[in-house]
């Protein structure tokens, strides 16, 4: 049995499902690029990580309570969203103490000259890149790696897909929220209270 099919036995995730309702996506990627898919069959297992107890329709109504990470940080904004990243980050390491854990990311066609410096260190990001040079879902353990792929993941410059496999949990790393599958109320109810604890959403 291959990694993919091993993973949806494991998450009860039925491929042919969503092989019907592809959107803009092919079979390139495993589940990193299919999460609109999965909420269109899955919607009952599929929440959100977020700082607002729901989504802000009016973009730029209250800009104030916007944090988004920006390069430049040409108006010393980043020290909100840096406030916002290390809720995050607690969170996706908590769960990941729970767990072992099979990443999918795009880090290969990231841009690094848009990474932050921390992470610019030569054989840091060679062995970060290599452990995704095939192109495959692969077990880490290294928690600088993670750490990496989440921080990168949160400034949306690498798109991060973690597979928990042993709380049945797949976390999207990316922007301003997390996309959150959850197989049953377990889960969902362990996701929600490390959410809580962080003063963060889950929804």
């Amino acid at each position: 049995m291959n990694i993919r099919d091993s993973l949806c036995r494991r998450f009860d995730i039925d491929l042919s499902l969503l092989n019907q309702n592809l959107i803009d996506s092919d079979w390139d990627n495993f589940l990193g690029d299919k999460w609109e898919e999965m909420d269109i069959c899955y919607k009952k297992r599929m929440f959100r990580i977020d700082d607002m107890p729901k989504t802000v329709r009016i973009e730029g109504r209250y800009g104030q309570l916007e944090s988004f990470y920006t390069y430049d940080d040409m108006y010393g904004f980043n020290a909100i969203y840096f406030e916002k990243e290390k809720k995050f980050l607690s969170i996706y390491f908590k769960l990941c103490a729970y767990s072992s854990i099979h990443v999918e990311s795009d880090i290969l066609y990231g841009n690094p000259f848009c990474f932050p410096d921390e992470f610019l260190n030569r054989p840091f990001l060679l062995k970060v890149k290599s452990l995704f040079s095939r192109g495959e879902i692969v077990e880490i353990d290294d928690l600088e790696v993670l750490r990496c792929l989440f921080v990168l993941g949160s400034r949306n410059f690498v798109s991060t897909c973690l597979y928990l496999v042993d709380i049945k949990v797949i976390l999207w790393v990316g922007g301003d929220c997390a996309i959150v599958y959850a197989c049953d109320q377990e889960q969902v109810d362990l996701v929600r209270t490390v959410c809580t604890t962080e003063g963060l959403y889950f929804v």
